[in-house]
């Protein structure tokens, strides 16, 4: 499920500034997230930096994947950019169950090119010139999720914008509809749920807000983030 976090050993000469690359693929190839593992020295004297098998930890928050099965991509950091010493190594992994959105509601938004799916019986209870959509339990029930698309008028990067958002506290890459995001769990939270993921569409700002605070919850909400397409 995830988060998923890792750990083990691998050699120096796969770590660039003490780190390097870790992703999560489903079995079809998609691209569900991506993180780092980072390296864990036994001492003070311990380095990264040797030919020698060295600790690390990781971990890679994710989309919901489409397959029941996928593998987890570890590559060495290579900042030479030549292909030739590329290295990689696959672990495969079975995922938890996933929710079955067969029978889910469709939202399409014409003006930003973007469809995706939500429970059944759930409803939409503001829809403010398509630029809110806020999605309730029922009419008069608690909204669970909240998707705001704001215009990118000073055409921020997505890692700009994410770090202003949480005072460059910890975010997760994942992918949404295609598209690069950031995923961020508020500790403190109040009229915004408690995660948000955000992603650079063309011109546009997409803000996800959704409640984590309980497995069913969370993988509810990993679910609709999967059917996430933009179409323009």
């Amino acid at each position: 499920s995830s988060p998923v976090s890792v750990s083990g050993q691998a050699r120096g000469g796969w770590f660039f500034e003490a780190s390097f690359p870790i992703q999560v693929y489903d079995s079809n190839d998609r691209l569900l997230g991506s993180g780092s593992a980072k390296f864990v020295p036994k001492n003070a004297n311990d380095t990264w930096m040797t030919n020698d098998f060295v600790d690390f930890q990781g971990g890679v928050q994710f989309s919901q994947p489409a397959t029941d099965s996928g593998y987890i991509l570890f590559k060495n950091d290579n900042p030479s950019g030549d292909p030739a010493k590329d290295e990689s190594f696959k672990l495969s992994v079975k995922f938890g169950q996933n929710i079955d959105t067969s029978s889910w509601q469709t939202y399409r938004n014409d003006k930003y090119g973007f469809e995706f799916q939500y429970p059944k019986g759930f409803v939409i209870t503001s829809h403010s010139g398509e630029d809110e959509i806020v999605i309730a339990e029922g009419e008069d029930g608690h909204w669970m999720y909240d998707i705001k698309i704001e215009n990118n008028s000073d055409n921020s990067t997505l890692e700009k914008i994410a770090e202003e958002r949480t005072d460059g506290k910890m975010v997760s890459n994942i992918v949404l509809g295609g598209y690069p995001a950031k995923r961020h769990s508020i500790k403190n939270y109040g009229d915004y749920g408690n995660a948000w993921v955000i992603s650079v569409v063309g011109r546009s700002i997409f803000t996800v807000y959704g409640d984590d605070s309980s497995i069913s919850n969370k993988s509810h909400f990993e679910a609709l983030l999967s059917t996430f397409k933009f179409t323009n």
